[in-house]
């Protein structure tokens, strides 16, 4: 068969699984998959069998982290492909999902080829945030970014620790795989367009950088007071200046978008005390979530929020806290990668567009280590985290074509490497 016919059989094989996963979920709409959940660990079970029907040797480590590993790993640094399984809550069944059913298929592509491919899938745990409040939890822990300590200091929204929810997940705690840094000759993740990046036409995405993030928590003090009672003029309101540098903070993204400077600005969870109808706010605490894929922005928004909440704190009577929960950088995903995907588009006639990511991935603490690139498959419904979700099958078949032939580059590029005799993967 052509190289088409092929990726539309394995596109259909994709299409299929996801149904399969989307049904493995807690009732209500959408799917939820929550990381660690009984749910989560019938992902984990599917994940292993598949490796099992593909001939590839199953490993978990104590964190949950999967992998299916050709032979062919055992002599040449891998190719390492995936994403993640887990979901937020009521999301739609493509999030992750897709990066690892891709990778399947393009690992049973090359063995047939070659049953020597050293060619390798990873299903990274606890990708989402919303269990724990930050994502790439297995990645993290799996590179180092995370720390031993963080078992015990990370806690979920209920309050049990990290290290006891892996106990209560069945996860051996004595469970290690032979991943190793030395031992990856790239890594490839492939994800639905969370948003608008292809509403251009573009058949696929090559990603180019992964945006660094800033999350600020800040806090307005005022005092609490009667409603009825307490006059205007006297009044210390937390949560008019917390509106004040909502709309401050959604000022600053206009301008940023006026000098095309690419970034994102969002409050998303905001606390309120008392919280009462016929109270003046007394303490009012929000989270902004600054994301930008070119540090210098970032860092200089970061700044000027600071400013801007100082500035109207001031104005208004109001005492400032200012917390800085979390800064990742911005990571450029490896040039050559990036080249050679946009390279095989061309040669293959594949619409393509080179753009940023916005949206968080396994893909940017990977990418501080080892060579990384992502892909992007078109969504109609331009929306993601929702039941809404949508892939544009054309656009799937033209990933998995473009990533079967770019993959021998990607396996020469390190043809020369061989490793160590005892070692695998």
């Amino acid at each position: 068969m052509t190289r088409a016919e092929l990726t539309r059989t394995d596109a259909a094989r994709v299409v299929a699984d996801l149904g399969t996963l989307a049904a493995i979920s807690d009732p209500g709409p959408g799917v939820t998959r929550v990381a660690y959940t009984a749910r989560d660990a019938e992902g984990r079970e599917w994940f292993a069998r598949r490796c099992e029907t593909l001939g590839l040797r199953f490993e978990i480590d104590r964190y949950g982290n999967c992998f299916g590993w050709a032979r062919g790993c055992d002599a040449r640094p891998a190719v390492l492909l995936g994403s993640h399984l887990d979901s937020v809550r009521q999301a739609g069944a493509y999030d992750g999902v897709l990066g690892v059913l891709v990778a399947f298929e393009v690992a049973r592509a090359a063995l047939e080829r070659d049953p020597d491919a050293p060619v390798a899938v990873v299903s990274y745990a606890c990708e989402e945030s919303s269990r724990f409040g930050i994502g790439a939890i297995g990645s993290r822990l799996l590179l180092g970014d995370l720390s031993e300590e963080a078992l015990d200091a990370q806690v979920d929204l209920e309050g049990t620790t990290l290290r006891d929810v892996l106990d209560r997940a069945g996860l051996d705690a004595n469970a290690t795989s032979s991943f190793e840094v030395s031992r990856i000759a790239c890594f490839v993740e492939v994800h639905i367009d969370q948003g608008s990046s292809l509403a251009d036409g573009s058949d696929v995405g090559i990603v180019t950088a992964i945006a660094g993030c800033v999350r600020v928590k800040f806090g307005f003090g005022g005092e609490a007071a009667h409603s009825g009672a307490h006059s205007r003029a006297r009044r210390r309101n937390a949560l008019l200046g917390a509106a004040r540098f909502i709309a401050a903070a959604e000022e600053l993204w206009t301008e940023l978008e006026a000098r095309d400077e690419v970034a994102t600005i969002t409050v998303g969870w905001i606390e309120n005390a008392p919280n009462a109808p016929n109270s003046v706010a007394g303490r009012t605490d929000l989270v902004v979530d600054l994301r930008a894929p070119d540090p210098g922005v970032l860092r200089s928004a970061h700044g000027e929020l600071q400013c801007r909440a100082r500035a109207i704190a001031a104005g208004a009577g109001l005492e400032l806290t200012v917390d800085t929960l979390g800064y990742i950088e911005p990571v450029t995903m490896a040039p050559w990668l990036v080249d050679r995907l946009a390279r095989e588009a061309g040669a293959q006639g594949i619409g393509h567009r080179l753009l940023p990511s916005l949206a968080g991935h396994d893909a940017e603490i990977v990418g501080t280590r080892i060579p990384t690139v992502m892909l992007f498959v078109a969504n109609p419904n331009e929306v993601s985290h929702s039941p809404a979700e949508a892939m544009d099958e054309q656009s799937l078949a033209h990933t998995l074509a473009l990533l079967d032939g770019a993959l021998d580059d990607f396996i020469a590029g390190h043809a020369g490497t061989t490793i160590a005799a005892g070692g695998a993967g």
